[in-house]
């Protein structure tokens, strides 16, 4: 009878033990479940960071565009500025151009006209030009390099040069034709000029 006893003592232990040994089993597989769990959850974590990261990334680079883009924009327009101020300078340049020559022309036309004759001065050209004396002196000198007076000279000297080398005009009647009134002085004018006599400058 104690035998009988004893094994069934020996029975509920081992009982007893199975018992404890499938909690333990059970444990074990939830600290694993656990374990994997935080894995898990630790590699969410460090891709939300790395996402997280990239963001952070992105939207400093885009802003470094944006601001590059707006840095490139207003340079543009100060290029299209400048283009425009270049363009606007050139057509006044263009007009000032042509309104010189127009002068120019203008002028070696009047004195042409008038070249015999020996009233012919800066207050006559001036008039027939429709400017003022001052500025007849400053567009000349601005556009020729002389004075009036000392154009209109010039012109009736090279003019009295082609008609002493194509005509047989005596230094006189060459002297009046070009405006000169005292022969004399034209002689001066022609030898200070050209270096030479107007006799020497007859065919």
């Amino acid at each position: 009878k104690t035998i009988v006893l004893y094994d069934e003592i020996i029975e509920h232990e081992i009982e007893q033990v199975e018992q404890l040994r499938s909690k333990v089993d059970e444990l074990d597989e939830k600290i694993v479940q656990q374990h994997e769990f935080a894995y898990f959850l630790m590699a969410l974590i460090v891709l939300a960071v790395c996402l997280l990261i990239a963001m952070v990334i992105m939207a400093r680079y885009q802003i470094k565009m944006e601001r590059k883009a707006h840095e490139a924009e207003k340079e543009l327009e100060k290029k299209r500025i400048r283009l425009e101020e270049m363009e606007a300078r050139l057509t006044k340049v263009e007009k000032e151009d042509t309104e010189d020559a127009k002068f120019i022309e203008q002028l070696h036309a009047e004195i042409e006209k008038h070249l015999a004759d020996p009233e012919l001065n800066v207050t006559t050209l001036s008039e027939s030009l429709h400017i003022s004396r001052a500025q007849l002196y400053r567009k000349t000198k601005q556009f020729v390099g002389k004075a009036p007076n000392d154009l209109i000279r010039e012109l009736r000297l090279k003019r009295a040069q082609q008609l002493f080398i194509h005509t047989n005009q005596t230094v006189q009647q060459v002297a009046y034709t070009v405006g000169f009134s005292n022969p004399s002085y034209f002689t001066k004018c022609y030898f200070d000029y050209f270096g030479v006599k107007p006799k020497s400058s007859k065919r």
